[in-house]
């Protein structure tokens, strides 16, 4: 069965030069399927709404999807698949998770606590997830390995030493382990 990626954007988007702009150019140059939707008001986003784009998207395809989440991106999916099983999503992969701290600090994205932590729900919507995080991501202060690999019994998860957010500012624009870590064909740089 063929595959289609979906990159899932945080908090404010992805801005150009940003490691999902990357990979969405980089799988488009190897002539991968490859969505990057635009969420609603990524500045004043509403948990519901985010959920109704993602299912419209989701939904829409056919292929074996891959998600590919960043920060506030990795809380609407277990948002999501808290409400929807999909048996074609194959993969996730979640990268730097927003943690609930951040999320009840900002009030703009409050609506989007509690955030589910439903392993059973989680997994019988697809097995294979892949959390990737930090060790000093300031909007992830419970630790993302801890608060979400962990609590979620995920067997996958990979906790790059000192570097941040996983976004521009520290220093992911490029970001060129990302195909050696996920097993995606893609250089993002």
């Amino acid at each position: 069965m063929s595959k289609t990626y979906v990159i899932v954007h945080g908090y404010n988007g992805s801005p150009l030069d940003h490691w999902q702009d990357n990979l969405y150019k980089s799988l488009q140059l190897n002539n991968e399927k490859v969505i990057f939707p635009k969420l609603p008001k990524a500045d004043t986003p509403d948990k519901d709404s985010w959920i109704q784009a993602l299912h419209h998207v989701i939904t829409s395809i056919k292929d074996e999807i891959i998600l590919v989440c960043h920060s506030l991106g990795s809380v609407l999916w277990l948002h999501y698949s808290n409400r929807y099983s999909n048996t074609n999503i194959k993969r996730v992969i979640l990268v730097a998770p927003a943690g609930p701290s951040f999320i009840e600090e900002e009030k703009t994205i409050s609506g989007f606590l509690p955030i589910p932590r439903d392993e059973e729900r989680l997994k019988s919507v697809t097995s294979d997830i892949l959390l990737i995080s930090s060790q000093n991501d300031k909007y992830c202060a419970e630790d993302a390995t801890k608060f979400f690999g962990k609590y979620l019994n995920l067997d996958t998860y990979i906790t790059l030493p000192e570097t941040g957010h996983i976004n521009i500012e520290s220093g992911f624009g490029r970001w060129d382990m990302f195909s050696e870590i996920t097993g995606i064909n893609a250089v993002v740089a």
